[in-house]
């Protein structure tokens, strides 16, 4: 069956499900390592990023649980692509009856995210609070093109007035010039 949706919605769909078969890859390796208590990996499967768009600024909003902000990386690619990429180190020391025991975990994320509008580098700002990166883009202002003024009153041209031998020859050569294009392109389509 053909997809009816969105190109957004498809990809919407598709990151959807490749994150459900990272979560799934995941518990599987836990399964078999038997690591079930311990802090999943920061990665694409478990980070949330929404976006949103507002009448002047478009607002993208990524769950960064247990990352520090000096471990953030926030880039503008092009007007319609932003980068955001994060850092988490973690470190684990247990001792019990016996033995000693440290465990350390590093994860990374780094996703690109499609833009809905064009938007400018100028203003833009990101917060982080409580594991929630806030980035805040201006869209860029649409100038609606250039402006071509109009003028007064035209010269109109009387039938009389055919212009100089010159521009009459001129006019005639391109007349004939059109004419032998137009059997030319009528033979081919024929032939």
């Amino acid at each position: 069956m053909a997809w009816r949706g969105t190109p957004r919605g498809l990809r919407a769909e598709f990151d959807e499900l490749l994150a459900d078969m990272q979560r799934q890859f995941a518990e599987t390796m836990e399964r078999i390592s038997g690591a079930t208590q311990q802090v999943p990996l920061l990665g694409g499967a478990g980070t949330m990023i929404d976006v949103r768009e507002h009448d002047t600024d478009v607002i993208v909003v990524a769950d960064l649980p247990g990352v520090e902000r000096e471990n953030i990386s926030v880039r503008l690619l092009d007007s319609r692509t932003l980068r955001i990429s994060a850092r988490r180190e973690e470190a684990r020391e247990a001792e019990q009856a016996g033995y000693h025991m440290r465990e350390r975990r590093i994860g990374a994320i780094s996703r690109t995210v499609s833009l809905p509008t064009d938007v400018t580098e100028e203003e833009a700002r990101a917060t982080f609070k409580n594991g929630v990166l806030e980035v805040r883009l201006k869209k860029k202002v649409e100038t609606g093109g250039r402006v071509i003024p109009v003028g007064g009153e035209t010269k109109m041209i009387e039938p009389g007035e055919r212009g100089t031998s010159e521009e009459q020859a001129t006019a005639e050569r391109l007349r004939k010039h059109k004419e032998e294009l137009y059997e030319e392109g009528k033979r081919k389509l024929a032939g």
